[in-house]
């Protein structure tokens, strides 16, 4: 046996059989360990970097949740509700007591479906840097995320709740659970609910022809500031994720769906549930797994790699003879808050490859600034093309720069709402 593994039963006559015979069968440098109730479990889990638990049928979910690979433990009466818990993303069921043959055996299975899974990840990680949708970074801050990202990989029905500030790419961590997991094959489809006219939300994703969630069938729906959902598509949702049915627009036959939903939030739900915003049932559907995303400020280190990236790219789409940062412009990018995250990051690389004066950038080709910085009238038109798409979308750049890529704080001073600059970043090819 070849990893860590955590046995978790409240009979102490099922741990110490099923801990002597792992214990035995582990090569050096792999542990195996036994606790005995669900908060000795949690622990073990944060502190051991547990990469298998054998679980008895009712601290299952404790390590489903997590991510975790799982084999339940069914004692006598249980096999029903052990088998329950493969549908919920366990990896096998053992019935006990069982002999030391069979105990080897099912971990045997386990680490064969390991070995496959961190193939897929190697596999997808090569993948997401074909694609440039990989998340880029060596901090301990996106470390943990990536951790967690391995985990939840490997549970294809849970629902994960991404949380972050504006701009740090929120998206980028759920295409790579989705690339990930057993669903990468399947659509990953995604719908941005602060950008969707409120009215016609409910067709968008539940419309019989062009419907989201029709078409994220077998993969996974993301849905993206998921806190500007209005109350009647909460309760839709709500029912899809407690029974896995839902209803098409029009139609009477309840489908069920074999979806994945990953969801986002730049706020703080809770606060929503507490004003009667958000419905409290819903949030907890949602937040059976919290993922929170980092600041690019969290990811200090991470910062001049990004950056690098980001230059390699945008030199290349640009047809700019751009190679390098200067040092005392590495030092201004490492020093900087990053209020606007990496959509800041990617607006100031983008603008210094554009007017960088030859092919290193500068200190000020990268015109780093603070919200509070005065510009001279004009200064964000653009120098050549006086074209109406061309002065909107500078004017949009300057102000996202200027708010830090706070999108709501932009459209309040751009004096539109938030769904019509979504509109407007998507025509502009800006992002969203």
């Amino acid at each position: 046996m070849t990893f860590r593994v955590l046995i978790a039963d409240g009979d102490p006559v099922v741990r110490e059989g099923l801990l002597g015979a792992l214990a035995d069968a582990a090569r050096p440098g792999h542990s195996v360990r036994a606790v005995a109730d669900a908060n000795e479990l949690r622990r073990g889990l944060a502190e051991d970097g547990a990469e298998l638990v054998l679980a008895a049928v009712e601290l299952a979910d404790v390590a489903l949740a997590t991510g975790t690979a799982t084999v339940v433990l069914a004692g006598a009466g249980e096999l029903e509700r052990a088998l329950a818990a493969l549908g919920r993303g366990a990896c096998d069921v053992l019935e006990t007591p069982c002999s030391r043959e069979r105990v080897l055996a099912a971990a045997e299975r386990a680490e064969r479906v390991l070995r496959l899974e961190r193939e897929r990840a190697r596999l997808a990680h090569e993948l997401e840097n074909v694609a440039g949708t990989a998340l880029i970074g060596r901090s301990p801050a996106l470390r943990r995320v990536l951790e967690q990202v391995e985990r939840v990989a490997r549970t294809p029905r849970t629902t994960v709740l991404l949380r972050g500030e504006t701009g740090v790419e929120k998206e980028r961590v759920a295409r790579a659970i989705h690339i990930r997991s057993a669903r990468a094959s399947a659509p990953f489809v995604v719908c941005r609910v602060a950008a969707a006219d409120p009215a016609a939300l409910e067709e968008t994703l539940f419309g019989a022809r062009a419907g989201l969630l029709a078409a994220a069938e077998g993969g996974t729906l993301y849905l993206d500031d998921v806190d500007h959902l209005p109350l009647a598509v909460q309760a839709r949702l709500l029912r899809l994720l407690q029974d896995r049915t839902y209803r098409q627009n029009g139609a009477t036959d309840e489908l069920r769906a074999d979806v994945r939903v990953i969801a986002a939030t730049g706020g703080r739900l809770e606060e929503q549930v507490g004003r009667g915003a958000f419905r409290e049932d819903l949030f907890y559907r949602l937040n059976v797994l919290s993922l929170p995303v980092p600041a690019l400020r969290e990811r200090g280190e991470d910062v001049l790699e990004l950056a690098q990236d980001v230059l390699r790219r945008k030199a290349a789409a640009c047809g700019r003879p751009v190679r390098a940062f200067t040092p005392a412009a590495l030092d201004a990018l490492a020093t900087h808050r990053w209020p606007g995250n990496l959509l800041e990051l990617e607006n100031v690389v983008e603008r210094a490859v554009l007017f960088a004066r030859n092919e290193l950038v500068d200190v000020p080709d990268l015109a780093l600034r603070t919200a509070s910085d005065a510009a001279p009238a004009g200064e964000f038109l653009p120098l050549g093309d006086r074209s109406l798409r061309a002065l909107e979308e500078a004017l949009i750049r300057r102000v996202l720069a200027e708010v830090g890529g706070n999108k709501s704080r932009a459209a309040e001073l751009l004096g539109i709402n938030r769904a019509t600059l979504y509109n407007k970043l998507q025509a502009l090819s800006l992002g969203a």
